[in-house]
């Protein structure tokens, strides 16, 4: 993977906004604006790099899947609330499909890809991971186009799941964002609609706190009942959080009439406790660095992470000289902890890659690149579109 110049769209964030990503040009916690979309740059992969990825993906979710299986239907602590334990294993038990998921690994200069987290619950970056990448592409000099690819079907893959998951007759899709201040997570949210409207569903995005529970049914604003729902806040903080657990476990007992993308068992995945496990299950594996559940008596050589967390919040990384690297955001909640050992991604420059590959129905569709100004991912990245030297 190098980094390579291309030339720069005329108009560039506008014309990531018309293809569903408005936060090309984002903000830092302080209001300080910055570039999220490195227009003018690309990261080039060889054909064998990028197969690396997709192809250690595909087998790590089948394991972690069949895992999770396992540890649900037995005494394992994967983290959850104990009240929420038994609608997880009826999830799981029950087999409710889900829609797509997102892993992401370490990029090793020279070394193989390390898998540092799963996203099965709320796997975002669909506008720069899918249209925006493709839409940059297209706009590429037909020299370079033509003699390059991506790992991007994306859209295409996420229409299909749709319309396989489609009743009959159609119906209408509610889909929840939280507003930010970018506009991230609805962007999400609105790139998501568009492909299930493809599919024949008929979305409506709608704020995920104006949802309300009237005594027998999870509803819409105008107070239509939910009959299928794509929600962007992940599960653990439904079933946690005082504030939405009430109206969480209620629809999951009217479970029949409510169909919920993704499903209620992805959270045992998305618990980091599951990577600890898996590291045990498979040893020495070249995709998987060590962890555990016990911690280490000393830390140094170890990243301490919450069993769930986003974009590097309250991440703990102490390295051989006793040097700690924190996330550059808060935890806001309560959770256990798991330690994985410290994987050194970094350049000469002190940057580090976060390689994120999507996958639908378990086959790899998607892959986007963040750039990090340090050891841990950062809540400010830089995305960096992709080529594959075809």
């Amino acid at each position: 993977m190098r980094a390579i110049e291309v030339p720069v769209r005329d108009r560039w964030a506008r014309r990531l906004a018309a293809a569903g990503l408005p936060y090309g040009r984002s903000h830092r916690p302080g209001g300080e604006p910055y570039d999220y979309w490195a227009e003018g740059t690309a990261f080039l992969l060889a054909r064998e790099e990028a197969a690396a990825y997709t192809a250690a993906a595909r087998d790590l979710w089948r394991a972690a899947v069949a895992l999770a299986d396992e540890l649900l239907g037995g005494a394992h602590d994967l983290g959850l609330p104990l009240l929420a334990l038994p609608a997880v294993q009826w999830s799981a038990r029950a087999g409710h499909r889900g829609l797509a998921a997102r892993l992401d690994f370490g990029a090793l200069p020279g070394g193989a890809p390390q898998l540092f987290e799963l996203n099965p619950d709320v796997p975002v970056l669909l506008p720069e991971c899918g249209p925006a990448q493709r839409d940059w592409h297209l706009a590429l000099p037909a020299a370079l186009r033509e003699r390059t690819t991506q790992v991007n079907d994306l859209e295409a893959a996420l229409t299909r799941r749709w319309a396989q998951l489609l009743p009959r007759p159609a119906t209408v899709l509610h889909l929840t964002c939280l507003p930010d201040p970018d506009g991230e997570e609805c962007a999400n949210a609105q790139v998501m609609a568009a492909l299930a409207a493809r599919a024949g569903w008929s979305p409506e995005v709608i704020d995920h706190d104006a949802l309300r529970w009237d005594g027998t049914a999870l509803c819409a604003p105008g107070g239509e009942a939910l009959r299928h729902w794509h929600k962007l806040y992940g599960w653990y903080w439904l079933l946690a959080d005082q504030r939405h657990s009430g109206y969480a476990l209620r629809a999951l007992a009217a479970a029949q009439a409510l169909v919920i993308y993704e499903p209620l068992w992805r959270v045992a995945l998305e618990s980091k406790a599951l990577l600890a496990h898996l590291a045990e299950r498979h040893p020495g594996h070249p995709n998987l660095p060590a962890a555990t559940l016990t911690e280490p008596d000393d830390p140094r050589g170890w990243v301490r992470k919450p069993l769930f967390g986003y974009q590097g919040a309250g991440v703990h990384a102490t390295t051989a000289d006793g040097a700690v690297h924190r996330g550059d955001a808060q935890l806001d909640h309560e959770t256990g902890w798991m330690w994985q050992a410290l994987v050194d991604t970094r350049d000469g420059t002190g940057r580090s890659r976060t390689v994120s590959v999507w996958l639908v129905d378990g086959e790899p569709v998607g892959l986007g690149i963040r750039d990090n100004d340090g050891l841990i991912v950062s809540a400010q990245p830089r995305f960096v579109p992709h080529l594959i030297a075809s």
